[in-house]
């Protein structure tokens, strides 16, 4: 069973109450290792998750991060017990200062856990980066793969079968909403396969959405074989239908004022090869609904 998150940048602040300004409080030593920017932020979140809270600590320098004893409480990184680091990239650096854009998720036990995207701001200090600065971008809530996949269980009907699923943000609303792909189990290469979005309500439990029945490719040759799966991203997802010699890209964008998904761009390769391409300019305005697979081969 495959649990995919795609996601940005990420870290769980502990304590953490607003997504525009970073209230942790911190200084530390050196761990007498010149690592990169890059480096530095990828071992700090990666101690963090190991519990070397310590570790952590040493490559910072924020008076608004005070003692190791405040850095490494509860209510701030204190109860991190598991990182899993998504995406750093350098948004810029020079000689003394680094920006560094990260992507990360945390386990936390007391406060929950999170996806964040976030800044880091670092300065060199005796030849050593330390991390001065760190601004949250965006938050979103996290569930654990095993409780989405029991919750899932309520949206496959029998006689159907799961063929993927994938967890992020659909509907802009920073909580993790899940895209599932069911099929008829009477192995026929044309049986019928359904993209159902499932997004949370007040209470955070999974609501079926929308459905569609043409999305995924359902030709009659059996040879083919093909392979479905999706991938999250922001407010995008794409349904992906795929064989040994080709691949066709389905991408959908939530509109947040129509409170709808629309068809963004399709993308088919032959033999690796980028072949056709159609974007909304050639198609219109159509909803995820009403999309047919077979009005786009």
């Amino acid at each position: 069973m495959k649990f995919k998150i795609i996601f940005i940048v990420s870290i769980f602040f502990i304590g953490f109450n607003s997504c525009s300004e970073d209230d942790r409080k911190g200084g530390g030593i050196s761990k007498g290792t010149n690592l990169s920017p890059e480096k530095t932020v990828f071992e700090f979140i990666k101690d963090l998750g190991l519990q070397n809270y310590k570790s952590a600590y040493s490559v910072t320098n924020n008076p608004l991060w005070g003692t190791y004893e405040e850095f490494s409480s509860p209510d701030r990184f204190g109860a991190i017990n598991l990182t899993e680091i998504k995406k750093i990239e350098t948004k810029n650096e020079n000689n003394i200062e680094a920006v560094i854009y990260a992507e990360a998720f945390y386990s936390d036990p007391v406060n929950g856990n999170n996806i964040f995207f976030e800044k880091f701001y670092l300065k060199k200090e005796k030849d050593i980066w330390k991390i001065i600065k760190l601004k949250v971008l965006k938050k979103v809530e996290n569930f654990t793969s095993e409780n989405i996949e029991e919750e899932i269980k309520n949206f496959i009907p029998f006689g159907y079968s799961m063929l993927d699923y994938s967890a992020g943000d659909i509907n802009n609303d920073n909580i993790e909403d899940v895209i599932l792909i069911i099929k008829s189990n009477n192995n026929l290469c044309t049986s019928q396969k359904t993209v159902i979005l499932l997004t949370r309500n007040k209470n955070k439990k999974l609501v079926k959405t929308r459905a569609n029945n043409f999305v995924c490719y359902r030709g009659s040759d059996i040879n083919l074989k093909p392979t479905y799966g999706i991938t999250i991203k922001d407010v995008y997802f794409t349904v992906e239908n795929s064989t040994d010699d080709w691949k066709k890209f389905i991408t959908f964008k939530y509109n947040s004022s129509k409170k709808e998904w629309y068809l963004q761009n399709i993308l088919e390769e032959i033999n690796k090869l980028k072949q056709k391409s159609k974007t909304k300019k050639d198609f219109g305005e159509i909803k995820f609904t009403d999309f047919d697979y077979e009005n786009f081969l």
